[in-house]
């Protein structure tokens, strides 16, 4: 048994790890479910962090950036069409289902 946060956790119980909780803690962030370009994230979790920091974090960081950026340099006349969209709520890593974008 454990005590966490005023909540008794009895032994042997089950705790899920909610992956797409990460970085939208009310207490530490102002309207976490929005977002926010400008929100300051001190601590990421999503490659884990300390001893567990997965290796592939500065590898994926520059692909996303070396991708992001050439698909914006490259296709200049795109919008995206906001009323096709549709957000898939799961209980791993939060994303679109259908994000359309369409030359503009």
């Amino acid at each position: 048994m454990v005590e966490h946060r005023g909540q008794t956790v009895p032994a042997g119980s089950a705790a899920p790890l909610l992956n797409s909780a990460a970085n939208r803690d009310e207490r530490h962030f102002v309207g976490p479910d929005s977002f926010d370009i400008h929100r300051r994230i001190d601590r990421h979790l999503a490659f884990g962090c300390g001893s567990n920091l997965c290796l592939g974090t500065s590898p994926a960081g520059m692909e996303g950036r070396v991708v992001l950026g050439e698909v914006l340099w490259r296709w200049t006349d795109r919008d995206i069409d906001r009323e096709g969209t549709v957000l898939d709520h799961t209980s791993t890593p939060r994303g679109w289902k259908c994000l359309p974008v369409v030359a503009s």
